[in-house]
């Protein structure tokens, strides 16, 4: 049997709630106050929330990862067979690659960049994306999720206005390429997704640069395009498309077509959104095991990041995009900005 000798953390110490979404989430330490997973805890949000991760469900459900097993358990999970990822036809990202003049987010960049990039070098970089455009909202941005054979898993087609912000009101314009396409699509789409970027050419030395954002990723690209096309090759950003879009968990780190293998045996830095430090060091305590090296970036934290702080305001839930947009509306260097990350 196991000993789930765990108890709720007594601090003030509060993570970010997988379920509602709040700093309100407390975790579960062993008896030498060590946190057993980022996962494992409870909100404390009692009457609105009450998302409890117990320890005994976790080691239920990663039997192989307890040191804490007094003898030896003699059952062992059944294999199950993980569906093969099903993927969208080349045609239909090739016929979006075009079209940019009625594309909203692209004639946001192109504008933000006039003063610091040639437009041939803002067409590189929406190229080496493989920026879409989609008639939907009225000429919205498609960020494809392109693997590194070229394959793509699917593509968010999100509405932007024209001053490069979502559009929210009445409702979140987002929808899925493979929605989109299912009439056009043979059978039933399985979807496996990949991190926006992934598909980008990679060396030795490249370093990802992992974002929650598609579109600060792309900022940030076209940013390194400023510093020359050794920083822009070298580092790669790529996004998640959301918090829990980087989850190194054993059976993602186990799963061979899981988007995470892209960072196997890679250098890596995670740039949490303004208000998610300590979320996302916990999730690179994890994937140190899977990664060559893992680093957080503290530009967005004064009272770590001591060398350097940005030098517009910083708002709550702001991440490195808005801070470069910032910098360019400001007339600041951005080439400074991303060298101190």
């Amino acid at each position: 049997m196991i000993n789930y000798d765990f108890h709720l953390d007594k601090t003030s110490r509060k993570y970010i709630c997988p379920h509602c979404h709040r700093k309100t989430f407390v975790l579960y330490l062993d008896s030498q106050n060590k946190i057993l997973s980022p996962e494992v805890g409870k909100c404390d949000r009692l009457d609105k929330c009450n998302y409890h991760y117990p320890p005994r469900q976790f080691f239920e459900e990663h039997l192989s990862l307890s040191p804490r097993v007094h003898k030896e358990i003699r059952t062992f999970p059944q294999k199950t067979t993980v569906p093969l990822p099903s993927f969208i036809p080349r045609e239909y990202v090739e016929n979006t690659l075009s079209a940019y003049n009625q594309n909203s987010l692209y004639r946001f960049l192109a504008h933000a960049f006039r003063k610091v990039l040639q437009k041939k070098h803002i067409d590189e970089v929406v190229s080496d994306y493989m920026l879409g455009t989609a008639k939907m909202y009225g000429g919205s941005p498609v960020f494809w999720q392109i693997d590194r054979l070229g394959r793509a898993h699917t593509g968010k087609i999100m509405g932007y206005d024209d001053t490069g912000h979502r559009i929210k009101n009445p409702h979140p314009l987002m929808q899925w390429a493979h929605t989109a396409l299912k009439d056009r699509l043979d059978g039933d789409f399985t979807l496996s997704q990949t991190f926006y970027g992934a598909h980008r050419p990679r060396a030795d030395n490249t370093v990802y640069w992992l974002f929650e954002s598609e579109k600060t990723a792309l900022i940030t690209a076209l940013a390194l395009k400023c510093c020359g096309e050794a920083e822009y090759r070298r580092f790669i950003p790529i996004a998640a498309g959301g918090c829990e879009g980087f989850n190194p968990t054993p059976e993602a780190m186990s799963n061979r077509n899981h988007r995470i293998q892209l960072l196997k045996g890679q250098r890596l830095v995670l740039f949490p959104d303004n208000g998610k430090y300590e979320h996302w060091k916990l999730r690179a305590g994890l994937a140190k095991r899977f990664c060559k090296s893992v680093k957080v970036s503290t530009i967005l934290e004064p009272q770590i990041h001591r060398t350097y702080y940005p030098k517009v305001p910083v708002n709550p839930s702001d991440d490195l995009g808005d801070i470069i947009l910032g910098y360019l509306e400001a007339g600041l260097d951005v080439t400074e900005l991303v060298t101190f990350y």
